[in-house]
């Protein structure tokens, strides 16, 4: 599928071989009663909070983006694992592109940030990168894809327009097919990136604009093309589901005192997760700030309430093609969010959404503090930020949680 790109390359810096930390459970089968474990945490081996989850590959492999800051500055990782035996085929940090220090004029590797993967592998997001045809920046946030070979990644800085201020990847799908945002001087820009060309398209036409739409933001698409993301309605900020093939857009419905929404990932069915709040001011919940998550099964349905553990602010993040998701429950503090409790949100027979704290959901003899959720595959696997305290010395690991 990448034939006839111009590829740079850097080897990434990679572990390979080495055996998963994986802390002694009780396997328990579902329904086993509250002293069930249900999940084993497996520490990967590589610090950050792993933001997305791929699925299983053609060679049996996942791999989980994770955003690390352990080499001193915002930094794309990975970590690539055999989903039958668990071992580590290969973490570490991606490669970046040049960029130009702007306090001493050098070149040097910039911050990077991974938002997505496939099943391939192939990750998504954005970097600092030297544009020397910039006439401001010389160094943008430019959208960026990193490509698995299979010994090691290299990355593509995707195209952006004339003009463009930055521009970040923000969902690729199982084709290579790319959406994200471009910044302009006053506004951004909803695009997407063809496979084969990776020629960098507005997703906002004359249809579009017909309708009352402004496509600022694409966060999603899933392999029938069909895409997610945020913009404003009549000059309303709102969630919208594309199908760029026919033209056909839907404003995502509102829920509850909701005026705005934003539609943030879509599952291979269709269904789509997002955020809803007052924009107005008026309270939604317990302040202005209130945010509630959503799931929407696609137009004609009403969206469910994805509802907080905590009883204040749920932010879903990530989808599976089953419908669960995962996310964080917040504990407010003065105004301001001060705590993540790392949720799942399923639906029961009767389609009514069970939230687990997922706090609960491990051994109370770990060594882990599960800090905020990332992603979630068809397998139950789901990715958390951690935190481990052993002997006083603290680490904050990325972990998989696996089904017993």
């Amino acid at each position: 599928m990448w034939s006839g790109r111009i590829i740079t390359v850097f080897a990434a810096a990679g572990i390979a071989g080495a055996a998963l930390s994986i802390d002694s459970v009780l396997a328990a089968p579902p329904g086993g009663g509250t002293s069930a474990t249900r999940f084993s945490v497996v520490e990967l081996p590589v610090k950050g909070d792993p933001v997305a989850l791929g699925e299983r590959g053609p060679s049996d492999a996942i791999t989980v983006p994770i955003l690390s800051d352990d080499a001193g500055r915002s930094s794309a990782a990975f970590a690539k694992i055999d989903a039958s035996t668990r071992a580590v085929l290969a973490a570490g940090f991606l490669p970046e592109p040049p960029y130009v220090d702007p306090n001493d004029g050098m070149f040097k590797n910039g911050p990077s940030s991974p938002f997505d993967v496939n099943a391939l592998g192939e990750i998504v997001g954005g970097a600092s990168a030297f544009d020397p045809d910039s006439t401001g920046d010389p160094s943008p946030t430019q959208a960026i894809l990193w490509v698995d070979d299979g010994a090691r990644y290299s990355y593509v800085p995707l195209p952006m327009f004339t003009n463009t201020t930055s521009s970040i990847a923000r969902g690729i799908n199982n084709w290579g097919d790319i959406v994200g945002i471009s910044q302009g001087i006053t506004n951004w820009t909803a695009v997407f990136w063809d496979a084969d060309s990776l020629a960098v398209v507005d997703l906002n036409t004359a249809a579009t604009a017909a309708l009352g739409w402004e496509l600022r933001a694409a966060y999603d698409i899933n392999d029938a093309g069909l895409i997610v993301g945020s913009g404003r309605l009549n000059g309303v900020v709102r969630g919208f589901l594309l199908d760029r093939q026919s033209g056909s857009i839907w404003p995502v419905p509102l829920i509850g005192l909701a005026t705005s929404n934003m539609a943030y990932k879509i599952s291979a069915s269709g269904r789509v997760i997002g955020d809803a709040w007052d924009g107005d001011g008026v309270p939604y919940g317990t302040n202005p700030n209130y945010y509630r998550s959503y799931s929407w099964s696609g137009p004609g349905t009403n969206p469910a309430l994805l509802t907080s553990i905590t009883g204040n602010t749920s932010l879903a993040v990530g989808l599976n093609d089953l419908g669960a998701s995962v996310g964080n429950s917040i504990v407010p503090s003065d105004g301001l969010f001060s705590e993540y409790v790392p949720t799942l949100w399923e639906f029961d027979a009767q389609g009514k959404v069970i939230a687990t704290d997922l706090k609960t959901a491990i051994s109370k003899s770990s060594p882990y503090t599960l800090r905020s959720a990332g992603g979630s595959t068809n397998d139950g696997w789901v990715t958390v930020a951690g935190r481990k305290a052993v002997k006083g010395k603290v680490s904050y690991p990325a972990l998989l949680l696996i089904p017993n």
